[in-house]
């Protein structure tokens, strides 16, 4: 049940500084940093699940899709590492089907951060997509629900893509260090929690 996901199109033409993108991602979690493509027009970047699709405006962040096979116990890992994508186990056992992303601010110039933009429509229920334009905003859907908006706690971006977060080409340099540090610092607490729980009383 390892994390899968297919690249489906990638066009820049650096001279006129346009393209496009689409990626699938069909189970676990990734993370990435979406670079020029997406900030060359508004539908230029997407990435797409069994349950939703996803508009990438200019940010970085992290996405996990759950199908089925999770709700038997099995958690997907990491499975492969492309570009500037980074995959993750999924921390917890979601319902089939569901979809969640989170925005995480990027490192702007000067020190500063800066957040773009996601919106996240759903492929099964239909209705306007979600936009979450916030520092950790999220969103998640099941394929009988629309999409919801909601703040992701430090704990729980950590648990879910902190493992992935670690993994992503270049983060060092696209990630303001305080939130790589926060994250990294929640990831630790999880997993040390999940060893706890695993050996037992």
């Amino acid at each position: 049940a390892d994390s899968r996901m297919t690249l489906d199109e990638m066009v820049y033409d650096p001279g006129t500084e346009s393209g496009s993108m689409g990626l699938t991602l069909l189970q676990g979690a990734m993370t990435f940093v979406s670079g020029q493509v997406a900030k060359t027009s508004p539908d230029a970047m997407t990435i797409s699940t069994p349950t939703a699709t996803i508009g990438i405006r200019g940010t970085a962040g992290g996405i996990r899709h759950a199908e089925a096979e999770a709700q038997q116990g099995a958690v997907p890992g990491i499975d492969d590492l492309a570009g500037g994508l980074g995959f993750d186990q999924l921390a917890q056992v979601p319902p089939a089907g569901q979809t969640t992303a989170v925005l995480i601010p990027e490192q702007g110039a000067g020190g500063t951060q800066s957040v773009g933009e996601m919106a996240i429509a759903s492929n099964t229920v239909g209705g306007p997509p979600v936009v979450i334009n916030q520092p950790f905003q999220a969103s998640s859907l099941t394929p009988n629900s629309a999409p919801t908006s909601f703040t992701m706690s430090m704990n729980d971006v950590g648990a879910n893509f902190g493992g992935a977060l670690n993994s992503l080409p270049n983060a060092q340099n696209t990630i303001p260090p305080v939130v790589r540090q926060q994250v990294q610092e929640a990831h630790q607490q999880f997993q040390q929690q999940q060893q706890a729980q695993a050996e037992g009383p």
